[in-house]
């Protein structure tokens, strides 16, 4: 079984963290008030999910395990 390089990243933490920063924070503010429409947070949601694609889509070379 290979072992996994200390440099590579886990897509689940950094998604986990992105969500944090957007959800937990104060950076809220910037999205949650009455002004923005009510989709906005699904559209984060679906922005974080894009962003733990991009690596499976854009890989080459190496087979999905």
């Amino acid at each position: 079984m290979n072992e996994p390089s200390p440099n590579s990243r886990n897509p689940t933490l950094v998604a986990a963290f992105l969500l944090l920063l957007l959800f937990v924070t104060p950076v809220t503010r910037l999205w949650a008030n009455p002004h923005m429409p009510w989709y906005l947070p699904y559209l984060l949601w679906a922005g974080v999910i894009g962003l733990m694609l991009l690596p499976r889509l854009f890989r080459r070379g190496k087979p999905d395990r």
